[in-house]
């Protein structure tokens, strides 16, 4: 295909990806959806008034294998209109957290405000960086809740072991 060629498709893809949501799932609904908007004048009824296209004319259509690559461009590298269906998804190897946050559904906890906990790093833009503080601050031990008392202390120990052996002279 020509550059134009796939621009233009790229953009068709997109437009369908919008409008149908159905077709974020199925390359094979895709490529229909495509041909039926843009391309009518190939699609002819038979005497079952199914509708059909003479195999002469899919020389003169979009394939669906590049229909298909403009997809994966908008759903995998843009990370717009991402799969409705989980399974089609997971197939696809979609990170489930930006699945579910693009889906709307929350990741472990709900804020408040019913957004997700999690941004996806693909929607992240400009994050500061280099506006974070790391402590360089020795951190003290603080065991989880839950844990039986002779486990504490084990650690408690191991830590002051440790703490004994760094205070030695080597």
């Amino acid at each position: 295909m020509e550059y134009q060629a796939i621009k233009q498709l790229k953009k068709r893809v997109y437009y369908c990806l919008e409008h149908f949501q159905d077709t974020r799932n199925s390359d094979i609904l895709l490529t229909i959806v495509l041909w039926r908007e843009y391309y009518p004048q190939f699609i002819k009824k038979g005497k079952d008034d199914h509708l059909g296209i003479h195999l002469k004319n899919l020389f003169d259509l979009p394939r669906e294998d590049n229909i298909k690559r403009a997809r994966a461009y908008w759903q995998n590298t843009k990370h717009k209109f991402l799969p409705t269906d989980w399974s089609v998804a997971k197939q696809r190897k979609i990170l489930q957290n930006e699945w579910r946050v693009a889906m709307g559904y929350p990741i472990n906890m709900v804020m408040p405000n019913d957004k997700p906990s999690w941004i996806p790093p693909s929607e992240i833009k400009d994050a500061p960086l280099n506006k974070m503080k790391i402590s360089t601050q020795p951190k003290l031990f603080t065991p989880p809740t839950g844990y039986p008392d002779s486990f504490i202390s084990q650690a408690e120990q191991a830590i002051d072991e440790v703490e004994m052996f760094n205070n030695q002279d080597h």
